[in-house]
């Protein structure tokens, strides 16, 4: 025989919403039960006087059941309906009225619970209030829950409109603004740009598609795009061995092992997002072939060819305060031209303020050109720039990374890059430029029109050579050149301790950059070891003596030697 269902101990509503307990009972439904829930065993719901069934209803929820009742549009006075809460209300607090604690028990103390939906349920003791007192507190408590029902339902039918009013066509728009930018980016193009290539060379070799790449036609791409290279490889014999450029000799000319190895790393991740992983079985032939152990390898050939023939990984040529203070010169002569025309104007005091801000700062020239004006503050003094970069190649908007550096006043004026800033805003300023927001360093349009675009690295690429021929100084620099003539002035100058505050006024996460463009240990420390390697010559003997004597191991004597015991 089926047991009915009875409560479990400690279990109540107290604290918990009844909302759903108040639903069952207006709907009156009670389907295949053949007895209500009890409050104890012996104790059946059937039998119960309504004043009984009402204790136990406040006991369980906290809650008068009158107006439990009233909520739930049944009769007060309806005997059934009574039965029938409190059987819901047993059924409701087996299931999710658990305890979650022991309430201490003490001869002054009288433990209280607040009621679900918000209205005071505190029990008069005392038994004197007021009739008419009473009916009017009452009828409060009863205008506070109905209320609330009505808020709760409210907001529930609220949440289902904004479930059906969703604007598709404004997720989709969104969508295809993110998917553009990304599009535009240069990493995007540029392996784009090699998917059309690697997908027109298989289809060519093999007459088949992409998704059939094999390691081999991997092996036979990277040799194709060979003969576009840059980088001659000189014979031991070439006379030519060790400097940089293209010579007339007959030896090869081959693309750089730093641009197979970028290749390959753009491969990699290309056939990743196009669903072959990040691995290579070679057993089955099956995954990424850029990732197999045969491509690998011929990277690693291509590496060691190139350093048995000196062919060491082109590095920008650092451009010195020297050449700053000469191209700041050249542009102070040209701005002093009355003939100069608005447009050349603007373009002399914006490349005069970017060249020396670049110096002095060692920022990328992307960074810089995505410089807004609202990132660019005063030091409390108003003496100094402070810049803030969040976005940029290094920092690719990670979470919690950005790049902050002050840029400070010098003696020399002509240099200054504070003085260079303020003399552009206030050229701009007096062409009716607005710099208030928007990038900081713009391009301009052939209608003398300053766009709200930044500028481009090939802009400032042009403009740099343009300089550096008209004073008869160009090395072939780019604007790379700043951030490595910045990096060496720090070493070289004893600006700096280590290599830490290197990296952070310049902006790099990594020592691998840090000491490959300041040149640090070969231009610092190398210096530092070898005087003191040339000033040991004196004491070369004692140098001897204390080796024999203590390090060459094989020339000590036993110590357990049977003629030492």
């Amino acid at each position: 025989m089926v047991q009915p269902v009875t409560l479990k101990k400690r279990h109540s509503l107290k604290g918990l919403s009844v909302l759903p307990v108040l639903r069952k009972v207006k709907d009156g439904l009670l389907e295949n039960v053949k007895e209500l829930a009890r409050v104890a065993v012996g104790r059946r719901t059937e039998t119960m006087q309504l004043k009984d069934i009402s204790k136990a209803v406040v006991d369980l929820t906290g809650e008068p059941m009158d107006e439990l009742l009233e909520l739930a549009g049944k009769d007060i006075q309806d005997l059934d309906a009574a039965k029938l809460l409190l059987h819901y209300c047993i059924l409701a607090a087996n299931e999710k009225g658990q305890p979650k604690g022991q309430i201490l028990q003490g001869e002054c103390t009288q433990a209280v619970a607040g009621p679900s939906t918000g209205i005071s349920a505190t029990a008069d003791i005392a038994g004197d209030t007021i009739e008419g007192d009473h009916v009017q507190v009452k009828r409060k408590k009863m205008d506070d829950v109905e209320r609330r029902l009505l808020v709760l339902e409210k907001l529930e039918k609220e949440d289902v409109l904004k479930v059906k009013t969703v604007d598709v066509q404004v997720l989709d728009d969104r969508l295809k603004e993110l998917d553009a930018r990304r599009s535009s980016s240069l990493d995007s193009k540029r392996e784009e740009c090699l998917r059309r290539e690697i997908t027109e060379f298989i289809a060519r070799v093999s007459g088949q598609g992409i998704a059939s790449c094999t390691a081999d036609d991997i092996r036979r791409f990277l040799v194709w795009k060979d003969q576009s290279g840059k980088s001659q490889v000189h014979m031991i014999e070439c006379h030519f061995l060790g400097n940089k450029g293209v010579f007339e000799c007959s030896c090869p000319v081959h693309l750089a092992s730093g641009t197979v190895s970028l290749i390959i790393n753009i491969l990699l991740n290309m056939f990743d997002k196009m669903g072959f992983g990040r691995s290579w079985n070679g057993a089955l032939c099956s995954g990424n072939p850029a990732a197999s152990p045969i491509v690998k390898g011929y990277l690693k050939l291509v590496q060691e060819e190139q350093a048995r023939t000196h062919l060491v990984p082109k590095q920008a040529r650092p451009i010195f305060i020297t050449k700053v203070r000469a191209i700041a010169g050249f542009i102070r002569n040209r701005l002093s031209l009355r003939s100069i025309s608005v447009k050349k104007k603007y373009i002399l005091l914006r490349d005069q303020a970017w060249f020396k801000l670049q110096f002095f700062a060692g920022d990328r020239a992307g960074d810089l050109a995505n410089l807004v004006t609202q990132k660019v503050k005063w030091l409390r003094d108003y003496s100094d720039f402070v810049f803030n970069h969040t976005f940029g190649k290094t920092l690719g908007g990670a979470k919690r990374r950005s790049n902050m550096f002050v840029v400070k006043r010098c003696a020399e004026e002509d240099i200054c890059p504070v003085l260079g800033l303020q003399q552009f805003v206030s050229g701009c300023r007096d062409l009716g430029v607005d710099l208030s927001y928007g990038y900081l360093f713009r391009i301009v349009g052939e209608d003398a029109r300053v766009l709200d675009q930044p500028v481009t690295y090939s802009v400032v690429y042009d403009r740099l050579r343009l300089y550096l021929r008209n004073i008869s100084m160009d090395e072939e620099e780019t604007p790379h050149s700043f951030r490595a003539g910045c990096a060496v002035a720090l070493a070289m100058s004893g600006s700096v301790n280590d290599i830490g505050q290197i990296m952070r006024h310049i902006g790099w996460f990594g020592e691998g950059s840090a000491e490959y463009y300041s040149r640090l240990p070969a231009l610092v420390e190398s210096d530092f070891v070898a005087g003191r390697l040339a000033a040991s010559v004196k004491d070369a003997g004692m140098i001897q003596e204390k080796f024999q004597e203590c390090v060459q191991y094989d020339s000590l004597q036993s110590a357990f030697s049977v003629n030492k015991l």
